[in-house]
């Protein structure tokens, strides 16, 4: 039951921090459920002690764009 309380607290504290991001981002039409869709089409590299931000698709970078800018 302690593995499943861990996972619990790190999925709570994840909703939070995604809560906080989508209030910065100052757009009424987004929801955390639009980001999570969003980003499973990208992936965080790091090469050294720099960390990318990588799509997967042409049609992905096109529709990250319009829905942060929007």
């Amino acid at each position: 039951m302690q593995g499943f309380s861990f996972i619990m607290l790190i999925a709570g504290q994840i909703h939070q921090t995604m809560l906080s991001a989508v209030k910065t981002l100052n757009n009424n039409t987004l929801s955390i459920d639009d980001l999570l869709l969003i980003a499973r089409f990208m992936k965080m590299e790091r090469r050294g002690d720099i960390w990318n931000l990588k799509t997967l698709g042409k049609r992905t970078q096109n529709t990250t764009a319009d829905a942060i800018l929007a």
